[in-house]
C-alpha cells in the first residue's frame, strides 16, 4: 500500500506519511536482474543525506535492497515529489553507534526489529549524487521513468 501511494503521488504522500513518519521510495538494481526495484522506507533526514536502515520488519534475512545497494550503491530516491540520484554509503563502526540515536528517535521499532531479528540492521547513508541527473541517465530505463510508468499505471489502474 505505501509503495502505491508513494509511486501514484510521485513521492509527495503516503499512508505512513500522514501520520507523520517520514517516507521516501528507494531505487536500486537488482543485484541478479538488473533491473530496477523500488522499496518505501522510513528515512532520517542528515543534512542533504538521507539515513535508511534495512529492517525487514524484524525478519531475520536481510531485504534485498540492502544487498542491490551493497552490489551497486548507485540508487535513486523519491521524496517529497523529487526523484534523485544518490550513492549509497554503508554505515559501520562508531558513525553507526552515533547515528544511531537518531535513527531510534525517527523509528522506535528499529530496536525491536534488531532484537526479533537478531542481527543488526544494516544501515545506509544515501548522498544525493550531483554528477547525475535524471537526463544523463546511461539506462534505457531510469528510476524517475519507471516511477512515472508506475504512477500513470496506477492512477489508471484505481478508475
Amino acid at each position: 500500500m505505501e509503495r502505491r501511494a508513494l509511486r501514484s503521488t510521485g513521492g509527495r504522500h503516503s499512508l505512513s506519511g500522514s501520520l507523520g513518519v517520514p517516507l521516501l521510495l528507494l531505487w536500486t538494481r537488482g543485484a541478479r536482474t538488473g533491473r530496477w526495484r523500488s522499496a518505501p522506507l522510513v528515512h532520517t533526514r542528515l543534512g542533504d543525506c538521507y539515513l535508511v536502515l534495512g529492517s525487514n520488519g524484524g525478519r531475520p534475512e536481510h531485504p534485498q535492497w540492502t544487498t542491490n545497494l551493497l552490489r551497486n550503491p548507485r540508487a535513486w530516491i523519491t521524496v517529497g515529489g523529487t526523484t534523485v540520484p544518490v550513492h549509497a554509503h554503508p554505515v559501520t563502526g562508531g558513525e553507526r553507534a552515533a547515528l544511531w540515536p537518531s535513527a531510534l528517535e525517527t523509528w522506535p521499532p528499529y530496536r525491536t526489529y534488531t532484537h526479533r531479528s537478531g542481527r543488526q540492521l544494516r544501515m545506509f547513508r544515501l548522498t544525493p549524487d550531483h554528477r547525475s541527473s535524471p537526463g544523463t541517465s546511461t539506462t534505457a530505463a531510469d528510476p524517475a521513468e519507471t516511477a512515472q510508468r508506475h504512477a500513470q499505471r496506477n492512477v489508471v489502474g484505481d478508475r
